[in-house]
């Protein structure tokens, strides 16, 4: 399904095939460590296996279940580009102005995908996050200060949405200059 909009509004719809297509991907991979988990521990588990796939397997499960409980929830537009900025449902319900973008970049991830957001940090404080995103800005990682948008379950690729944001940051405004 391509993308609606009209002359100054681009909408992206959330695409519930892509999503399940992800979603039987994951829960699979989710079953499978959890058997291997369970086999590992049950025959020829070490100090390290004990230690090790527990988390793994939580962290899966958990992350299965995020991901599945957000399509489940999810509005059928997800994602919103105007003269005012751009709105991401899944990331805030308000709408991030684009002069507040400090920069838009695209990264290729094995057969993904990912549009990295990084905003002005006065701005970002104000912003309503969910949990995830509120408890992740403070840990030191790779991308904590950058919000990611990944076009998984989204009615459009990664680099079609990369060129409208960079389109619609030019035209309705401009991306804050870094520092």
């Amino acid at each position: 399904m391509e993308p609606y909009g009209t002359a100054n509004i681009f909408k992206v719809k959330f695409s519930r095939s892509r999503f399940a297509w992800w979603a039987a991907a994951l829960v699979g991979l989710t079953l499978a460590w959890v058997g291997i988990a369970h086999h590992v521990l049950r025959t020829e588990a070490d100090t390290f296996d004990i230690l090790v796939l527990p988390f793994i397997v939580l962290f899966l499960v958990l992350g299965t279940v995020g991901f599945v409980w957000r399509g489940l929830t999810s509005p059928d537009t997800v994602l919103v580009l105007s003269p005012e900025g751009l709105r991401f449902a899944w990331l805030s319900p308000q709408t991030i102005p684009w002069s507040e973008i400090r920069s838009v970049r695209l990264q290729k991830i094995g057969f993904s995908k990912l549009i990295w957001l990084r905003l002005e940090p006065e701005f970002e404080r104000t912003l309503t996050l969910p949990g995830w995103h509120r408890w992740t800005r403070a840990l030191p990682l790779p991308g904590s200060k950058e919000f990611a948008i990944g076009s998984h379950a989204l009615s459009i690729d990664a680099d079609y949405l990369h060129d409208q944001l960079i389109r619609y940051a030019g035209a309705h405004g401009q991306l804050a200059p870094k520092s």
